[in-house]
């Protein structure tokens, strides 16, 4: 058991995890739409996300000044005195991101091109939450934060391998993008709310602006919205999405803000 929770651990901690639930997400896609399997699309998406958020998760002004010193002095020499100071946990995570860079680069030249030109909008939307070109970056803008992460999920699982198989916009797309918008927020909420006690105040998150109980309902109510909008869908109703909605909704009825970072049910 103990091995076991390392592995997850380590599966938290280098992303690979967020980026097994992303393309999971964009394979739900592919089923309700009846799309092709693209395991370049897969690859591309799978490995941006893991050095995405490793970039999110470690990006602060010393990293810059890392990435500058690595850069203007870039050898052999040096790569290998860098990598050797790192801790085995580290070395493996750099490992991975690196190999990450490597495979996203080389399955963005095959994507469609329109699919391509569709990329920098998550990937914008991706600098602009971590770097800061004035005061704040979106993660600071007040109250913004779940929803910059919700659009951009939705942009990555819907949009993107929609657009890839080059299929024509439906109002079965519209409502899917709408339902996994919400869903990707309600997602965030028992997260929230774990970190209402940590996150600063100037954040405005959902949980600080009002309340843990009326987060819960806020979550609830989207809930309601995305099961709603499955009777207005040209195919049938996917029972499978209401299986999702009573587990979801289990994880954001238990959390709470003394919780550890593992959701428990009480």
């Amino acid at each position: 058991m103990k091995q076991l929770k390392i592995i997850i651990d380590f599966f938290i901690e280098s992303n690979i995890w967020v980026a097994i639930s992303v393309v999971a997400l964009l394979r739900i896609s592919n089923i309700y739409f009846d799309i092709y399997e693209n395991t370049i699309l897969q690859l591309f998406v799978f490995s941006s996300v893991v050095f995405g958020y490793n970039f999110m998760k470690h990006f602060n002004s010393q990293y810059l000044l890392d990435i500058k010193s690595m850069l203007s002095d870039f050898s052999l020499k040096f790569f290998f005195n860098f990598f050797k100071g790192l801790n085995p946990k580290k070395k493996l995570i750099f490992t991975i991101n690196l190999i990450s860079v490597v495979i996203s680069f080389i399955c963005f030249f095959k994507l469609k091109l329109f699919t391509q030109l569709l990329v920098f909008i998550p990937l914008l939307l991706s600098i602009f939450y971590t770097i800061s070109f004035g005061n704040k970056t979106l993660r600071n803008v007040e109250g913004l934060k779940i929803y910059v992460v919700a659009i951009t999920w939705s942009i990555v699982t819907v949009l993107l391998p929609f657009k890839n198989s080059s299929l024509e916009f439906s109002i079965d797309f519209f409502l899917v993008f709408v339902q996994r918008f919400l869903f990707v927020v309600v997602l965030i909420l028992p997260f929230e709310i774990r970190d209402f006690l940590q996150d600063p105040e100037q954040l405005r998150t959902v949980p600080q602006k009002i309340g843990i109980q009326k987060t819960k309902i806020y979550g609830f109510f989207l809930l309601l919205v995305f099961f709603g909008m499955e009777f207005f869908k040209i195919n049938k109703l996917d029972l499978n999405s209401i299986i999702i909605l009573i587990v979801t909704l289990l994880f954001l009825l238990c959390a709470n803000e003394k919780q550890s970072k593992y959701i428990e049910f009480n």
